[in-house]
């Protein structure tokens, strides 16, 4: 086998790990999560209007998308601290299956895309991406502060952000949008 060939098989197998274990870091079983975005639509009997059914799916992705991306920055920020813990040193970046570098530029990547897509469907969705996402910022920030200020075990740390999940409360958004516009997340703009 000349070394080219190993070097090319080589890299070819890190790209496949980074792939996977970027997916791993994304958790993908989290996604059930951004559901609620359908509840208006469920609770208004308007879940098999066309229009509505594919704006609300798009912002369900863009919700998956940003929580994808939040969960990336999260394990990013814990790689070391989840190196020594038992259980959460198998996930991606702490055993080394994942790149920091790849996770970072994915991260990015990923998180840009649903905000524009966010705000590509409708402007009230995208500024409840932002808010999501400064939320989130802000609760890794603090909780990584508590982590130095406790030196740096974190342990028995047990702060809820105000807005845990605020993809849980959006779909009340666009119900609350129908009921005195009878719009929903059609806006003036189309698909």
């Amino acid at each position: 086998m000349s070394s080219t060939s190993s070097t090319s098989s080589t890299t070819l197998s890190h790209e496949r790990n980074n792939l996977i274990g970027l997916v791993r870091t994304m958790r993908p079983r989290q996604w059930i999560k951004s559901l609620i975005v359908y509840a208006a639509l469920v609770f208004d009997g308007k879940l098999l209007i066309p229009e509505l059914f594919l704006k609300t799916t798009l912002v369900f992705a863009a919700f998956c998308l940003l929580s994808s991306s939040v969960y990336i920055v999260n394990d990013l920020m814990d790689m070391e601290q989840d190196r020594q813990h038992p259980r959460k040193r198998s996930r991606p970046l702490a055993s080394g299956q994942l790149a920091p570098r790849f996770a970072a530029v994915a991260a990015g990547l990923i998180g840009v895309v649903a905000i524009a897509l966010a705000f590509w469907v409708e402007t009230w969705a995208g500024a409840l991406l932002l808010l999501y996402l400064a939320q989130n910022i802000a609760y890794s920030i603090w909780l990584s502060a508590a982590r130095v200020g406790r030196g740096g075990g974190g342990a028995g740390t047990k702060f809820q952000p105000l807005a845990l999940r605020l993809r849980d409360v959006a779909g009340a958004f666009p119900g609350l949008r129908q009921t005195s516009t009878g719009a929903g997340l059609v806006g003036r703009r189309g698909v």
